[in-house]
């Protein structure tokens, strides 16, 4: 594991209704253990929590620190949480471009829900880059002399 750097993500979830309407009330019970599934999975460091988690009107974000790209994707598409995420259509519904952000951090320089923003529009705009990836497109570690 590297000591000087770590993995920040932000992910974008489009919710059908609002999270105070009946038909949302699983994908709601739900949360709370999802984030424990996460803080106790190996290679976790640091999850963003906040009252106001949205990134737009109906946009729900998740962000997190991990040690390392394959720790957060093990974590994603491996257990508990693939089978929370198999269920998704019913709460949910795919955003237009990628809803997932990745980008390297100081480790416990945790990043801000502005921050994470910035990426994802970054992504958006450019693609894949050193500054925003997906999993698809991983950027490896920066050297610690010019970063």
């Amino acid at each position: 594991m590297n000591q000087e750097f770590a993995l920040a993500q932000m992910n974008l979830v489009k919710v059908l209704h609002p999270l105070d309407h009946p038909a949302m009330q699983e994908f709601v019970d739900q949360l709370d253990y999802v984030n424990s599934l996460a803080e106790k999975a190996d290679g976790f460091i640091w999850r963003y929590t906040s009252e106001h988690d949205v990134y737009e009107e109906d946009i729900l974000l998740n962000m997190s620190v991990w040690t390392s790209v394959e720790a957060l994707h093990k974590f994603v598409y491996s257990g508990e949480h693939l089978d929370v995420l198999k269920q998704g259509a019913k709460w949910t519904q795919r955003i237009k471009g990628d809803s997932t952000v990745l980008w390297w951090i100081r480790n416990y320089d945790f990043p801000s829900d502005r921050d994470a923003k910035a990426r994802m529009d970054h992504l958006w705009a450019h693609g894949a880059t050193e500054f925003a990836f997906t999993f698809a497109k991983p950027f490896p570690l920066p050297n610690s002399a010019t970063s």
